[in-house]
């Protein structure tokens, strides 16, 4: 059975366990044969969003009701890329809020226009807000700075919309009472 805890250090870092237990302590006992050269391949490991910054080994003993089980545990340093999180999050949701805005610019008579830059943009930030989402680790309900600033940005983009369909309401009632006059 695989168990991982991990324990918060610092923003950018976190330090996470992974053990192996089994048998009682009576039948086998683990150990690791060459400690913490056991581990390799994790100069090589790329992954995305962290890179391993340090990795140790060690045996320790859990204690149940049952019995005494022998564990092999393998704790490992992560840090958090923050260029990842810039490149796929910040950088794209910014330009959203920026194209958005890009509807100001458009003549009110262009229904179309506007329309599909205003639903493209939302849509493209719920895509985007759910990806973030799914990426990160669940915080058990907790509201993250991430889902306040996506949320933000959301707020900007929608209200590019809602300014539209205001704006185009009003200039149609502002034209409708001309016409009766």
């Amino acid at each position: 059975m695989i168990g991982r805890k991990a324990h918060r250090e610092m923003k950018t870092s976190q330090l996470c366990t992974a053990s192996r237990r089994g048998y009682n302590i009576n039948d086998v006992m683990f150990y690791w044969t060459r400690g913490n050269e056991s581990v390799s391949g994790l100069d090589t490991l790329k992954l995305a969003q962290y890179t391993v910054e340090d990795h140790y080994t060690s045996v320790s003993e859990a204690i149940y009701e049952t019995g005494h089980y022998p564990k092999l545990v393998f704790h490992f340093e992560l840090k958090r890329s923050i260029l990842y999180f810039i490149l796929e999050t910040y950088v794209p949701s910014s330009l959203l809020v920026v194209l958005s805005w890009v509807s100001f610019w458009i003549s009110q008579s262009s229904v179309p226009a506007r329309i599909c830059i205003g639903v493209t943009t939302v849509l493209t930030m719920t895509t985007l807000m759910m990806g973030a989402r799914t990426s990160l680790p669940n915080a058990n309900c907790f509201i993250k700075a991430i889902d306040v600033y996506l949320g933000i940005c959301f707020s900007f983009i929608f209200g590019a919309l809602i300014e539209y369909a205001v704006a185009h309401f009003c200039t149609l009632t502002y034209t409708e009472s001309n016409m009766l006059m």
